[in-house]
């Protein structure tokens, strides 16, 4: 029953050097997407403390947040899956760029800005980065609604 369950809370967090954008590449069965470096909130941890511990699991990079950019909800149409995005920034600080022992995720890369519209991305906020990466994001976090994509 929908009433019975959470929604998971994801933060991700936009890494920039260079005019690249960090990125980790995520492998389901025979599906190959990717996602802005992050992953769930733990109980008791801050938005921020999350993107960085995150960041640093996923990518080896060790980053120091700044501030929440975005919220998107994804909600599949069935019920099954409800995640609230929470994307944040983080300044790199530093760390080498590694791949972790993850099954899921194939490969993390410095993927360049100009690229980003032509990958698959979840959730689906590819062209909105595109538009704050070059013109600036709104000096407030930004909702986005439901953005579930297949």
């Amino acid at each position: 029953m929908l009433g019975e369950r959470l929604p998971r809370i994801r933060v991700g967090v936009v890494v920039t050097r260079q005019e690249c954008i960090l990125l980790v590449c995520h492998r389901k069965e025979d599906r190959r997407y990717w996602m802005l470096p992050g992953g769930g909130l733990q109980w008791g941890e801050t938005i921020a403390a999350c993107g960085v511990r995150e960041v640093r699991e996923e990518t080896g990079i060790a980053v120091e947040p700044d501030r929440l950019l975005l919220i998107a909800e994804t909600i599949e149409p069935s019920g099954r899956k409800h995640v609230l995005n929470m994307v944040i920034l983080g300044r790199f600080v530093g760390g080498s760029l590694r791949c972790p022992t993850e099954e899921i995720i194939e490969t993390v890369e410095w993927c360049p800005i100009s690229r980003l519209g032509s990958i698959t991305m979840y959730p689906p906020i590819a062209e909105r980065l595109c538009a704050g990466l070059s013109g600036g994001f709104a000096t407030y976090p930004e909702h986005l609604g439901s953005i579930w994509a297949d």
